[in-house]
């Protein structure tokens, strides 16, 4: 099972998802199993699977609240992902015109002159970074 680890919150990978599937797929081919062995209507045969099986169905819940917990956890990786990418973006562009505004510099050189000049863009880099990568 993969795990990747965002603050404090451990996203399951795609282990949870098709866990997920597999189990509403079983518990689904046991409903309708159950609407044709006993011509119960669907609400019912659903509520008698429940009863029969209260462990597969609370492995069900167990997984679906994992899956949440993923899926709200992968966002905010993406969410802090996208930051640092826009961080980079507007941290290259402002090299880029350092060059232009003084020719005799190199990369390096320009991008010295852009952390010196742009101390508060440097840090907030620096502390989305930490939160992505731990």
């Amino acid at each position: 099972m993969r795990l990747l680890v965002v603050g404090e919150v451990e996203m399951v990978g795609e282990n949870v998802f098709n866990d997920l599937d597999q189990l509403d797929d079983q518990i689904q081919k046991e409903i309708v199993a159950k609407v044709a062995a006993t011509g119960l209507d669907y609400a019912n045969a659903m509520r008698a699977v429940t009863r029969e099986n209260p462990a597969l169905v609370r492995l069900r819940e167990v997984r679906y609240r994992e899956r949440e917990r993923a899926t709200i956890g992968l966002t905010t990786w993406r969410l802090i992902d996208g930051k640092l990418v826009e961080i980079d973006n507007q941290v290259e562009s402002l090299t880029r015109e350092a060059q232009k505004a003084h020719p005799d510099l190199g990369y390096r050189e320009a991008l010295r002159l852009v952390a010196s000049e742009n101390r508060e863009l440097f840090r907030l880099r620096e502390q989305v970074w930490r939160v992505l990568h731990g």
